[in-house]
């Protein structure tokens, strides 16, 4: 019908450009790959995505980021501001942005409350909203205090339910 898009081969800009089979000189920069309920089965990419609103993925199943660069970036208008990355089996959350902090945010009864913020201008200093609990399992698990020249210099030890100031428990 009129409405039928086609593609048309700017050898000059080595690209596809669609055009409206109804005027073959109106060409705009949109394709329809079909209807919603269309499927395909891969869809290679080279280059970027752009949209002038927001972008939906939405799948039945997992989505799944494979980035063969061991990075995942996030940005804002350009601006990097987190990656998360692979660095020989260790998974690393980077905050690139100048002491920028990382907080761990959720929802306590309908109230927005930051659980955690890591303080980048404090070297990562750890700051918990409602307090810290340790061992909460019980288990046989020391919990040490490292000083500058003394590694044990507060050290509460779960086996024996003791407490070591400036030296082990």
């Amino acid at each position: 019908g009129s409405n039928d898009v086609g593609l048309f081969f700017d050898s000059t800009n080595e690209r596809f450009t669609p055009i409206h089979q109804a005027n073959l000189n109106d060409r705009d920069a949109t394709i329809d790959l079909g209807y919603a309920s269309s499927r395909f089965k891969d869809l290679y990419l080279s280059g970027s995505i752009v949209n002038s609103s927001d972008i939906t993925l939405d799948a039945a199943g997992d989505i799944i980021l494979d980035a063969d660069g061991a990075q995942v970036r996030f940005k804002d208008a350009g601006t990097e501001f987190f990656v998360v990355s692979n660095e020989s089996a260790i998974v690393q959350l980077y905050s690139p942005v100048s002491n920028s902090d990382i907080d761990l945010v959720g929802n306590d009864g309908g109230s927005t409350v930051v659980a955690l913020k890591l303080d980048m201008s404090a070297a990562g200093k750890a700051i918990f909203n409602a307090g810290i609990v340790v061992n909460e399992s019980g288990g046989d698990n020391n919990t040490r205090f490292e000083g500058e020249n003394n590694s044990s210099l507060f050290e509460l030890d779960s086996s024996t339910d003791r407490i070591g100031i400036g030296e082990s428990s």
